[in-house]
């Protein structure tokens, strides 16, 4: 009876593993979803708005899902105080705070923090062209994730199952 009851518990655990990386997986093409929201809003601010960045970011604050609008108000609250730090250097230091609250891969906070090096000291139509370089990046990984996402999700699914079912076999 233990050794039924615990090959049901290993199966089990092995087959939510699968799940669990199959949903974080969908939990990036969301993120990276309401990335590209929050690079349209940006851009809206600061063409249509003439917002300066730190007003831009508190505006668009309140139309963000977390960890993203957090982020952008607490960037925009350390640039009104200015403490003598660089755009780039508060960017990065808030980018690397929601880096363990996502689930982008580092390459895409990689480009996420080249994104504050290369916005924040530039006249509004070079910011306008960063944010629509930055746009393409992002429509680029969300088009290869969707893509993907359906065969890999069942993949993950079905690799947690079989897995599970391999190291019963084995231990028995």
């Amino acid at each position: 009876m233990a050794k039924i009851l615990g090959s049901i518990l290993i199966i089990l655990s092995a087959t939510m593993i699968g799940i669990g990386r199959g949903q974080r997986l969908r939990d990036r093409l969301l993120q990276l979803k309401s990335l590209k929201k929050t690079i349209t809003l940006l851009k809206g601010e600061i063409r249509y708005g003439n917002s300066a960045l730190p007003e831009a970011f508190n505006h668009i604050s309140g139309y963000l899902e977390t960890p993203f609008s957090g982020m952008f108000e607490q960037i925009s609250r350390e640039l009104n105080e200015y403490e003598g730090k660089t755009f780039a250097e508060i960017w990065k230091k808030h980018v690397d705070k929601i880096k363990k609250l996502t689930s982008l891969k580092d390459e895409q906070i990689y480009q996420l923090k080249a994104l504050g090096e290369n916005l924040g000291y530039l006249d509004k139509e070079m910011q306008l062209n960063t944010l629509d370089l930055y746009n393409g990046q992002l429509e680029f990984n969300i088009q290869i994730l969707e893509e993907s996402i359906v065969k890999t999700v069942r993949l993950y699914n079905c690799l947690g199952m079989m897995g599970g079912i391999l190291i019963v076999l084995i231990i028995i």
